[in-house]
Formats: structure tokens, sequence, C-alpha cells
């Protein structure tokens, strides 16, 4: 993870950015290229989803945001094809996003939805060390994997919480 989060800023430090959409492909390909892992072509997916959500945009809205995290984690669970339960980072990004989906319907603004987010992925990143991982490397563990937390879902939630500090030092 490390590896492909340096690649990325590598990358997008050499550059001028206006078009999100731009900066959301080059981060998906900077990532993917740098680690190869099956964790690259999720978290690619999800930037290049994202992307779609953000074509032909400079400056980003609350809705926005919350648009951009939708289509990456719904990206990242397409290609991925796991569910709840398998033990996997969809246990902390689906609850994420269902979090923050319903904090905007409720009216919150983006710093809210994305603190809802994030507790709700933290929990669902704890959730996992109690599951029988059923999909990717670690299913080959079987009982053995109970009491770890899936690195996946511990993935999804330092990212969804890195990016929620961000967003909250800009304000």
């Amino acid at each position: 993870m490390s590896i492909g989060w340096r690649a990325v800023v590598e990358k997008l430090d050499s550059r001028e950015h206006e078009d999100c959409s731009a900066v959301c492909k080059e981060t998906a390909m900077a990532f993917l290229n740098a680690v190869g892992s099956s964790v690259g072509p999720l978290y690619a997916t999800a930037f290049i989803r994202g992307a779609a959500a953000l074509q032909g945009k400079s400056e980003l809205t609350e809705d926005d945001v919350i648009q951009f995290w939708k289509a990456a984690i719904e990206g990242i669970q397409e290609r991925g094809k796991a569910q709840i339960g398998d033990k996997t980072m969809i246990d902390a990004w689906v609850p994420a996003m269902q979090s923050m989906l319903q904090a905007r319907d409720e009216g919150r603004d983006l710093q809210a939805c994305l603190q809802q987010a994030a507790a709700a992925s933290e929990e669902g990143m704890k959730s996992t060390s109690q599951l029988v991982s059923r999909l990717g490397r670690s299913s080959r563990l079987g009982e053995r994997s109970v009491g770890h937390i899936d690195p996946g879902a511990a993935s999804a939630f330092y990212i969804l919480s890195a990016f929620t500090e961000a967003v909250a030092d800009k304000k």
C-alpha cells in the first residue's frame, strides 16, 4: 500500500491539476502500476469509477465528493465480487458508503457525512476479526483467520479516515 501511495504522490506532484477526473485516472494508473497484489486493481477501479462521477469538473461540490465515494466503492464491490461477511475490504467500505449516503439524505454537511462514514468503516473493519475469510489469499487460512482484522478492511478505514481528516483541515 505504501508503495502505491508513494507512486501516486510522485505522479501528482509532477503536474498541474485542473480536471478532477484526470487526477483520479492518473491516481488509478500510478497505484495500479506500483502495486502488484489484488488491492492494486481494486483501488485502481475505485479511482476510475470515481473519475466518471467527476468528469469535466475542476471544483467539487459536497455532493460531487459523495458521488465520487459512492462510485468508487461500488466499483470495488463489482470488481472484487465480495459481499459483506466475506472478510474483505467490503466489510468496511459498504457500511461506510451506506452511512455516508444516509447522513447526506438527512441533510448533513460533507464533514459530518465523512465522519459518520469513517466511524462505520471502523466498525466494519473491526468486525472482520470475528469472521472466517471466504475470499482471496487469506481464505486458505480458514478458521485460522478468525481473530485477525482483514488487511483490506484496515486499508479502507485508514484511507477514509485520512480523507476525512484532510477535508477537516481544509475548513
